[in-house]
C-alpha cells in the first residue's frame, strides 16, 4: 500500500475531503502516483548529484579509485557497502573500456545507486534522514532561483539531456550534501532502524495534508501530473519543496520517521 494511502480512513470526510481523498486513493494502475513521482525525483536527483562529477573525473584521469575517493559519498559507499561500490567500479570500467560517453556511464550505475539509497534511507537515522533531506530542499530552492527548468531538470534528469548541475549549486551546499549523505550510509550501517508503521506516522502525516491542501488547493493535481506535457515546471518544484519542507519543520525524530517510511513502502 502506498503511505499516503494511510490517511483514507482517518482523513476523507474532513472539511478538505474531496481533494484529501485524491491525494490518498489508490493508484496502482497510474504510470506516476504523487509519492512514487516524488520519491523517484528524488532518487534521480540525489543520484546525479554526486555520480555525475566523479565519472567526469574518471574520464579525464586514468585512476578510477583515486577520482572517486575525493568524493565523501563513495569513500562511505566503499566502508560500508563494498559489494555496491565493487559493482559501480565495475561497471565505469566497463564503460570506459567501450569507449562509452560520460553520460551513458552515468545510465549504467544509476540502478546501483538509485537501490543503495533506496535500501540505506528506510534503516537510516531519523536525524540523518532529517539531514539530508534538508539539504535536497536547499538544493532546490537554489536551482529554483536559477530558473524553474533548472530545477525540474533536477527532479526529472529522465526526461532531459543529462548536464552536470553542480555548477548552479553553492559549494557550501555541496559539501553539506555529500557530508548528510555519508551520515545516512554510515547510520544504516551501524545502527540500523527499523521502517516505521503507518500507526508511527499516521498522527504526524494527517494534520499536514490537511493543512497543505487547505493553502494550495492545486497541490494535488500538480503532483499527480508533474510530467504532464506542458506542466508548469516551476509549480511543480514550488510544490514539491513545500511537501518536504513541511515535513521537515516536524522535530528530526519525527520528520525524519515520515521520510523514512515513505522511502519504506518501496522495499
Amino acid at each position: 500500500m502506498l503511505w499516503i494511502n494511510i490517511t483514507v480512513g482517518a482523513v476523507c470526510g474532513a472539511v478538505a475531503g474531496g481533494l484529501v481523498y485524491a491525494f490518498t486513493r489508490k493508484t496502482k494502475n497510474k504510470n506516476y502516483s504523487v509519492i512514487t513521482a516524488i520519491i523517484m525525483a528524488v532518487l534521480f536527483a540525489l543520484s546525479r548529484q554526486f555520480i555525475i562529477p566523479h565519472i567526469n573525473n574518471y574520464y579525464n584521469s586514468t585512476h578510477l579509485q583515486e577520482a572517486l575517493s575525493k568524493s565523501p559519498a563513495y569513500s562511505a559507499i566503499k566502508q560500508y557497502d563494498p559489494a555496491t561500490y565493487s559493482n559501480i567500479l565495475n561497471q565505469i570500467n566497463l564503460a570506459a573500456t567501450e569507449g562509452k560517453k560520460q553520460d551513458e556511464a552515468v545510465g549504467l550505475v544509476h540502478a546501483s545507486i538509485v537501490a543503495l539509497i533506496q535500501k540505506r534511507i528506510p534503516s537510516a537515522s531519523d536525524e540523518a534522514v532529517a539531514t539530508y533531506m534538508k539539504v535536497m530542499v536547499q538544493e532546490l530552492r537554489e536551482l529554483q532561483r536559477v530558473g524553474g527548468e533548472i530545477c525540474y531538470a533536477f527532479l526529472f534528469p529522465q526526461r532531459i539531456e543529462a548536464f552536470d548541475m553542480s555548477k548552479y549549486i553553492s559549494k557550501s551546499t555541496s559539501q553539506a550534501d555529500q557530508k548528510a549523505l555519508v551520515e545516512v550510509i554510515k547510520s544504516s550501517s551501524v545502527a540500523p532502524q527499523s521502517i516505521p508503521t503507518e500507526n508511527d506516522i499516521l498522527p504526524l502525516l494527517q494534520p499536514i495534508l490537511i493543512e497543505l491542501i487547505g493553502k494550495y488547493r492545486d497541490i494535488v493535481s500538480i503532483l499527480e501530473n508533474a510530467e504532464a506535457p506542458g506542466v508548469d515546471k516551476a509549480k511543480v518544484c514550488d510544490m514539491t519543496i513545500v511537501l518536504y519542507d513541511r515535513v521537515l519543520q516536524l522535530p528530526p525524530s519525527q520528520g525524519g520517521k515520515v521520510i523514512r517510511f515513505m522511502f519504506g513502502q518501496n522495499q
